[in-house]
């Protein structure tokens, strides 16, 4: 999925944790090969053939992490966006000529940005573009989604305690601090070899967004990788955002959506949305 995963169980039977470690890893790519779009046969990429063409059905599964992830477009005022395929693409082709994208070219990318134009079928489980040109990419809800389903996993075959930790973002299953480890570190933007927070959480997840670790490089400056879907340009007045949340999708896609805000748009949505923890940095 583009990360690293890493599973730690504390239980008695040795033999127990390591086959849990194994179905959740199993879980974990079959979880890629459907959301992938590196993957030529992933649902995903086949969506990205032919939606423009004619509704493509997918399976339940796919259906309603899609149909979820437009929901929560809305919900963040376009800031989290699946449909930022065409812009990121436009990015990378960007850093490969060593050429930033003209005002122009981001312009005409945008049309095909926004849940707009995405239709859903939920009795035929059909999805449909309303333009060619139109992609989705789950990277900002895949790894979310991943850990929910190890974090399933693992509760199925009774499993107490546990840490996941998917490239930076972590869920923590029960009382695993309890065992004296070190609390969950939260790295200085501005210097990433700094801790200048930590955290103990219990059965919740959090993920932290922020743009030193992956990023565009063109003609020699840094650009930041998460973009704007609704600018098209990388989000630059924050430079971390860290979210809490009992659900590893909801930590996972608001991370992004509140680090695209900017911070007072950020601070106008945690009011109406009091549940989360947030950690974040200008």
């Amino acid at each position: 999925m583009g990360t690293f995963f890493e599973i730690e169980i504390i239980d008695t039977d040795e033999d127990k944790s390591r086959r849990v470690i194994e179905l959740a890893f199993s879980e974990i790519k079959r979880t890629e090969n459907l959301l992938s779009k590196y993957l030529e046969k992933s649902e995903i990429s086949c969506l990205n053939r032919g939606a423009a063409n004619y509704p493509v059905e997918v399976i339940p599964e796919v259906f309603n992490l899609v149909e979820l992830s437009v929901r929560l477009s809305n919900l963040t005022q376009g800031s989290f966006e699946i449909s930022i395929g065409p812009l990121i693409e436009l990015w990378q082709k960007g850093e490969q000529n060593d050429n930033v994208p003209s005002d122009e070219e981001i312009k005409n990318i945008l049309q095909f940005v926004g849940s707009k134009n995405i239709v859903l079928n939920p009795d035929k489980k059909t999805i449909f573009f309303k333009k060619k040109g139109v992609k989705i990419d789950l990277g900002g809800i895949g790894k979310g989604y991943a850990i929910n389903r190890v974090v399933y996993i693992l509760k199925e075959n009774e499993i107490a305690q546990a840490m996941i930790n998917a490239g930076g973002q972590y869920y923590v299953l029960g009382n695993y601090f309890e065992q004296e480890f070190s609390p969950i570190g939260i790295q200085n933007p501005s210097n990433p070899e700094e801790i200048i927070s930590v955290v103990k959480i219990k059965d919740q997840s959090i993920a932290t967004s922020a743009n030193y670790e992956r990023f565009f490089t063109i003609s020699g400056k840094i650009y930041g990788h998460i973009l704007n879907p609704l600018t098209g340009y990388p989000s630059t007045e924050l430079c971390s955002v860290s979210v809490i949340s009992s659900d590893p999708i909801l930590a996972d896609v608001w991370s992004t959506a509140l680090f695209v805000m900017g911070l007072k748009r950020a601070n106008q949505m945690i009011k109406r949305n009091p549940g989360m923890s947030i950690l974040s940095f200008a």
